[in-house]
């Protein structure tokens, strides 16, 4: 799309409003975020960035390296997420899958905004070894409260994770990997590498890391903050595959599998409103929880982290040759 837009010397919005008055069978069903055209100034940023990861790499300090990221998945959503599509021939309507959105049979049309909001951590000694239910968490008779305990700065109830809330998803964290210090995996005189990606809440919430008398040096929180160049989900991949693999296990098994089958393997869920047909939101996040740890275990139990870490380095050489622009799907 970007070349023919190119080519024609108009912008995406021209071009998809001539291609809807060209086609009808066009039908608006999601909105289009088309990919960020990178900068020269962020293009250097993301060969600065690979250049040093690579040196990392090839020292071995990946493997503490804790990659943290957010998803939001709509269970039953309550409004039309929109894309473009094509309608299929025999058909009335377009139908298009969403990444964020799981349409289940466990919940009936009555259920509405329905959606889990969670922080994921991994990392390729310890796994996948931590997911957190966010602010953000919510829906109608979901059984979830109203609001978090988390404000805004300026004294509002949260509507997403706020800074104070990604400083504790770091305390948790950060309390794992004492436990493996503790049980001799992970070494003492080895620090962590925190890796968030470079949005807004995440610079408040680390942003007096290295001041004197801040809060994560008065708790004893050891190791560096490191984020990748804006827009650069490719170089965050580690936690971003683990992520996709989470949600496709997750939506698989709400999309085929009966409702005893979905949560009898849960031991924490309310069985009997799951049996009855009325899961609560937070039986369901217990399952996508559970579906992080499985579907990132890897092949014969091993972990799939260290895989997607060791990854990285076709990655980091393939952005520093194309001279920080976005690489082809295959390295991403």
């Amino acid at each position: 799309m970007q070349l023919v837009a190119k080519e024609c010397a108009c912008s995406l919005a021209y071009l998809w409003k001539r291609m809807k008055a060209h086609e009808p069978g066009l039908k608006w069903l999601v909105t289009i975020e088309p990919r960020l055209q990178f900068t020269e100034a962020q293009k250097a940023a993301r060969v600065a960035y690979s250049k040093i990861m690579l040196v990392e790499l090839g020292a071995g300090l990946l493997r503490y390296y804790i990659w943290i990221d957010q998803k939001k998945t709509w269970i039953r959503p309550g409004k039309k997420l929109r894309s473009w599509v094509v309608k299929r021939e025999g058909t009335r309507t377009a139908k298009m899958e969403h990444h964020m959105v799981v349409e289940t049979p466990l919940l009936g049309p009555d259920f509405k905004d329905w959606c889990t909001y969670v922080y994921v951590c991994v990392n390729e000694i310890l796994g996948p070894f931590l997911i957190v239910k966010c602010t953000g968490t919510k829906g109608k008779d979901s059984g979830e409260p109203a609001h978090s305990e988390y404000k805004t700065m300026k004294g509002h109830w949260a509507k997403n994770p706020p800074a104070a809330e990604i400083k504790d998803v770091l305390r948790q964290a950060w309390g794992k990997v004492q436990a493996a210090m503790d049980a001799g995996l992970w070494p003492r005189d080895k620090e962590p590498t925190w890796s968030l990606d470079n949005a807004v809440v995440h610079k408040a919430a680390v942003s007096d890391w290295d001041v004197e008398g801040s809060w994560r040096k008065k708790e004893g929180i050891r190791g560096r903050v490191h984020m990748p160049p804006a827009y650069s989900p490719d170089l965050h991949q580690v936690v971003e595959h683990s992520i996709g693999q989470m949600s496709k296990l997750f939506k698989k098994q709400l999309l085929v599998d009966s409702i005893n089958k979905v949560f009898d393997s849960v031991p924490d869920a309310s069985l009997a409103g799951a049996g009855a047909g009325k899961p609560t939101l937070h039986d369901l996040f217990l399952k996508q929880q559970q579906c992080f740890y499985e579907a990132n275990k890897g092949k014969q139990g091993l972990n799939a982290i260290a895989a997607n870490v060791r990854r990285m380095h076709e990655v980091y050489t393939e952005v520093i040759r194309i001279d920080g622009a976005m690489p082809i799907k295959k390295f991403t």
